[in-house]
């Protein structure tokens, strides 16, 4: 049995839970027969339980019940390897469901998930691929695809700070630019030469660019 957040388990139904660990038994409401069960359980928490029963907000004698085998998972933010392959699982996973096709991150937008402190942790990246499955026309999803809320929470996020909001738009806004250049001019080395001349940059700061923004090609 999985009980979840068990740290937001009011005081007076932590002793029935106590009992069901210890005694194997319960009643049900409004029944008389004492059932016994055999089960298995795991509990989770966000809470530090500890702290709480030294504080008396969740019964001492119920936690070193549960804390048999304790596992502490880090949060998503802390598990950037994890935020992908995940991130991959649940395209697939509402691609199918949704019947949406498979579909797939961008660069730009793989790492804006990896510097993201996704404070809701696997619920929240669930709920932001859910939306992207069910809006993105595209089989490339996109930075411009994302919920306005999510966007809005990158701009104030404490640990990338504005800073980054601005630098990944104004990356964006260069890519964009690049693009348009080499759609109208050409991808020849006069052409090159030639948007460089326009932009005011040298040769060699343009194919930088175009190697950082894939447009090599």
């Amino acid at each position: 049995m999985f009980l979840d957040e068990i740290g937001d388990m009011p005081l007076h139904l932590q002793p029935k839970i106590l009992r069901v660990l210890q005694e194997r038994q319960f009643t049900r409401v409004g029944g008389k027969e004492v059932i016994t069960v055999d089960i298995r359980l795991i509990a989770a928490t966000n809470c530090n339980l500890e702290e709480m029963a030294k504080n008396g907000e969740f019964r001492e004698d119920l936690y070193y019940r549960l804390n048999v085998i304790p596992i502490t998972l880090p949060a998503l933010k802390d598990r950037n390897d994890d935020i992908l392959l995940l991130s991959e699982y649940l395209l697939n996973k509402y691609g199918n469901l949704l019947k949406k096709g498979p579909k797939r991150l961008s660069d730009e937008l793989i790492t804006i998930f990896k510097n993201y402190s996704w404070p809701g942790n696997i619920r929240e990246l669930e709920n932001v691929i859910e939306y992207l499955v069910n809006i993105t026309k595209d089989d490339i999803i996109t930075p411009e695809n994302l919920p306005v809320t999510m966007k809005q929470k990158i701009c104030t996020d404490t640990e990338n700070g504005p800073d980054y909001c601005l630098k990944t738009q104004l990356e964006q806004y260069e890519c964009k630019i690049l693009s348009s250049m080499l759609d109208r001019y050409g991808r020849t080395t006069e052409s090159k030469a030639k948007i460089a001349s326009i932009l005011g940059i040298n040769l060699a700061t343009l194919y930088r660019k175009l190697s950082k923004y894939n447009l090599q090609n």
